[in-house]
């Protein structure tokens, strides 16, 4: 079950217009300091902080094989076998979610890498997700109340 919800969650963002497309951002530069203050250096980050923050997502880790299905926008049903590989990296700081759907014919038809990230200053989750299409996302998740162990505890 989870890994169809997965699958589900991963295709929507693919086929249903809800990619948010990355832009570079150039960044203003800062303001010089007023003459006699004390430099700033940059925050620290919390690591462990960040890590409890990604604990909170272990329920996706596995691998995940099922059933899935999306609908192109000519309203065709495609049907495939999706696989979802999830899982920690970087020491906890980061969850790294891989899905395969692979058609009839045994060839993958959908490939995916999705990053989730959690900063501890604004407590938002975020998910930077791509595609064998090209296509890249940045997606803000949130943590709804608990209702089981399965994934629709997240909403994007």
């Amino acid at each position: 079950m989870r890994g169809a919800v997965v699958v589900m969650m991963m295709c929507l963002m693919w086929t249903s217009g809800g990619v948010a497309w990355a832009q570079k951002a150039e960044k203003p530069r800062p303001p010089a300091p007023p003459a006699g203050s004390k430099p700033r250096g940059p925050v620290e980050p919390d690591v462990a902080a960040q890590k409890r923050g990604m604990a909170a997502l272990s329920f996706l880790d596995g691998v995940w094989v099922g059933p899935g299905w999306i609908l192109q926008p000519s309203g065709e049903k495609v049907e495939f076998t999706q696989t979802e590989r999830t899982g920690p990296m970087l020491d906890g700081l980061t969850r790294v979610i891989e899905g395969r759907g692979y058609g009839k014919d045994g060839q993958i038809h959908f490939n995916a890498l999705g990053v989730i990230s959690y900063d501890e200053r604004s407590k938002r989750y975020e998910m930077r997700a791509y595609s064998h299409k090209g296509q890249v996302g940045r997606f803000v998740i949130k943590l709804k109340a608990p209702v089981g162990p399965f994934l629709r505890n997240i909403a994007l």
